[in-house]
């Protein structure tokens, strides 16, 4: 808890009955907030927002890519159905 409050930093272990996330929710659940974040964050190479930004290009692009929720329906629906029958 102390490390949380004073980095932001979640450690866990093979022990842990949470991951990461898990333990995450609890602190941030509990109101516990970390007074400054991990110095580790200084050191990144790689900008955030950058790494947000081609994310969401990909999923628009494979949404785009994808038929609409009344075109699934139409050809899932038109497909053969299985014989859940017992012999």
């Amino acid at each position: 808890m102390t490390l949380f409050k004073h980095s932001g930093h979640v450690q866990i272990d093979n022990y842990d009955l949470f991951g990461a996330e898990s333990w995450l929710a609890v602190h941030l659940g509990q109101f516990h907030f970390p007074e400054k974040h991990s110095p580790l964050l200084e050191m990144r190479r790689t900008d955030g927002r950058a790494g947000l930004a081609r994310l969401r290009q990909a999923l628009l692009e494979t949404a785009k890519a994808m038929p609409s929720h009344a075109d699934f329906l139409a050809s899932y629906l038109q497909a053969p159905r299985p014989n859940f029958a017992m012999p």
